[in-house]
């Protein structure tokens, strides 16, 4: 929600009535020469995975397991919690906890 744009009182008295250069220095110097009526503030998360060329996940596990590194991270729960580590038992991945968190 926006609300209105309004200079308080000490810079209204402030703001010199004539043109006299120590008066504006001063000015400037307490108050600077910009007024910033808008902020927009924003970035960009990206994950990368390396998978070894023999990794026995498939592209959907793998789609899977970043999606869910992406709800931990913007989640609004505040516990980020590791997806756990890769475990293997008779060189099969086990079907949870396979990957590492990054």
């Amino acid at each position: 929600m926006k609300s209105p744009l309004v200079l308080q009182g000490k810079v209204k008295q402030a703001i010199p009535s004539s043109w006299d250069p120590s008066t504006l220095a001063r000015f400037i110097e307490n108050f600077g020469t910009h007024v910033i009526t808008s902020v927009t503030i924003g970035g960009k998360d990206v994950i990368y995975i390396k998978e070894h060329h023999s990794s026995p996940f498939s592209n959907m596990e793998i789609k899977k397991y970043v999606k869910n590194i992406g709800d931990q991270r913007f989640s609004d729960t505040g516990s980020h919690a590791s997806s756990g580590s890769m475990k293997f038992k008779d060189n099969k991945a086990t079907a949870s906890n396979k990957f590492s968190p990054l």
